[in-house]
């Protein structure tokens, strides 16, 4: 699974003549102490970029869905309903392995207490996207990402507009 996100800031590389994005700043040498790295992190995972809710599993949850609902295969289709039940697994632990999460004040932490601004489920078929607007001015982008292993794909994400697209690169012979 891989996905980026677009950050607002720009800077101006003198020695290109061209503003490049924060994130390749790296690449052309201006910040010799930033170290790319990879970090394992859990399945489900939530975090916080520039005040960007981002929500999102592996796809376990989705799967699970489209076995014990026929209708509708739809990735999509089961972000919208799994937003709507309020649980990331909800199919857990019946049809889904799930451990059981110590929790000290009670809450459950699969559990959407608040709508995320990014829902995504990974290793899907193929890549769809969709803004949802559930009211009160709450809009949840709905992302499947498609297997990197079969596509090479990646999913791009402005954190300012929410607007996605998938980077497929050209593979050499």
């Amino acid at each position: 699974m891989m996905i980026f996100l677009l950050y607002y800031k720009e800077t101006y590389n003198e020695e290109y003549g061209i503003a490049v994005d924060n994130w390749l700043l790296d690449r052309v040498g201006r910040d010799p102490n930033f170290q790319r790295q990879i970090t394992p992190v859990t399945n489900p995972y939530c975090f916080k970029v520039m005040g960007v809710e981002i929500h999102g599993t592996s796809g376990q949850n989705v799967d699970s869905l489209k076995r014990v609902k026929r209708s509708g295969n739809e990735t999509l289709y089961f972000l919208h309903a799994i937003i709507q039940c309020g649980h990331i697994f909800p199919t857990a632990p019946d049809y889904l392995d799930l451990l059981p999460y110590p929790c000290k004040d009670g809450k459950d932490p699969v559990a959407l207490d608040q709508l995320p601004h990014i829902f995504f489920a990974a290793n899907q078929k193929k890549f769809a996207t969709e803004l949802v607007d559930y009211g009160n001015n709450q809009k949840v982008r709905l992302i499947a990402i498609p297997k990197y292993v079969e596509t090479e794909a990646m999913v791009v994400v402005n954190l300012r507009t929410l607007q996605t697209s998938q980077i497929i690169p050209h593979r050499r012979i």
